[in-house]
């Protein structure tokens, strides 16, 4: 693997948000600047754990245990089209290995993931099916629920910048 794409990688890395990026979204990234065009995300994926730069954590599928029982199949097939829109929560994510987690960019990575999140859930909203009323209602619940969590880790996020005297910085 190219020393070149490795380092695009760590760059990357550095700058994101979250701590943490599933290794197919860094990939994918790569591949949109023109970079790891001949590279595998297997094989990708090997180059990196073959690199002291960088380490893993496995992260389940949200999807596998949430408690969301959609009441309709079109809820089922419109919430499966957005969420296919998110990075893989089910694959393997990378961070830096200098890159500590803190409470801080733990904050960091809730609160861009759950903005992510509303995104995609406001993309559902506006792909809904037509007449379908039960689908309508159970999406505006998931979505109000997704917006009060959204305003709970803020809420908790101007906290915790109270508590410690200082904003968030990602250390």
């Amino acid at each position: 693997m190219n020393e070149d794409v490795l380092a695009r990688a760590a760059s990357i890395l550095k700058s994101e948000p979250s701590v943490f990026l599933s290794v197919e979204e860094l990939w994918q990234r790569l591949r949109e600047e023109g970079l790891a065009q001949e590279t595998t995300l297997t094989a990708f994926e090997g180059a990196l754990a073959n690199d002291e730069r960088f380490e893993f954590l496995d992260t389940p599928d949200p999807r596998d245990h949430a408690d969301v029982s959609p009441t309709s199949s079109a809820l089922a097939q419109a919430l499966e089209r957005s969420l296919a829109g998110l990075d893989s929560q089910g694959s393997r994510h990378v961070k830096l290995s200098q890159r500590e987690m803190s409470v801080e960019s733990i904050f960091a990575g809730l609160s861009h993931s759950l903005q992510e999140m509303n995104q995609a859930l406001q993309s559902t909203w506006e792909s809904r099916p037509d007449d379908d009323q039960e689908t309508e209602d159970r999406l505006l619940e998931i979505m109000a629920a997704g917006q009060r969590l959204e305003k709970e880790v803020d809420d908790l996020v101007k906290r915790h910048q109270e508590e410690k005297g200082s904003p968030l910085e990602d250390e």
